[in-house]
């Protein structure tokens, strides 16, 4: 073998290593990428999760169950004045569930959490606007701070609500099986 046929020997052989130590790399920020990107989705659903239990702290401080439950049941009846420790209660209740809801939303949105998880939530939040308090409440404070993905499905909901539409009954026979499972 001729010193030129080494030499173009030696050359194939760098090429086929760098070609191989470029695809390794590849692979390498491709693996790299998906595990930042699963450690950041794990880091949101923390946080949301925390920003949650906070909102639920801050609710049993603000009222009993006795209370929210007397305030819920008055809540759905129109007309019905709410006094001032049920309206309180009523508020950080719909505050709490807001935010467990949007939570929600965001992991259905982002493919985090599968529609048989997101649909009772969903129906849940239909059933609460479905009260003329909860309604009011959300459109005059409660769309503050929220996404606006999550604004116009609340907003889709008031709709419906005040349209009549049972949210049960508007649902596919799907959806009620998934909630009745829930």
């Amino acid at each position: 073998m001729t010193l030129e046929q080494t030499y173009f020997l030696s050359q194939i052989a760098a090429s086929i290593c760098i070609t191989i130590s470029l695809i390794f790399v590849g692979l390498q920020v491709r693996q790299n990428r998906t595990l930042i990107q699963s450690q950041n989705d794990a880091m949101r659903i923390q946080n949301m999760r925390q920003r949650a239990a906070e909102q639920r702290a801050v609710l049993s401080m603000q009222a009993t169950p006795e209370t929210i439950e007397r305030a819920v049941e008055k809540a759905y009846r129109p007309g019905e004045q709410l006094s001032g420790r049920e309206r309180n209660g009523m508020e950080a209740y719909l505050v709490a569930f807001i935010l467990l809801a949007e939570c929600d939303y965001k992991l259905h949105r982002d493919g985090l959490l599968g529609s048989e998880d997101w649909l009772p939530s969903r129906a849940q939040l239909k059933l609460l606007l479905l009260a003329p308090f909860a309604r009011e409440w959300f459109e005059k404070v409660g769309h503050v701070g929220v996404s606006e993905g999550f604004r116009n499905e609340v907003e889709a909901v008031c709709r419906e609500a005040q349209e009549g539409v049972n949210p049960y009954m508007a649902m596919s026979t799907t959806d009620r099986t998934v909630i009745a499972d829930a």
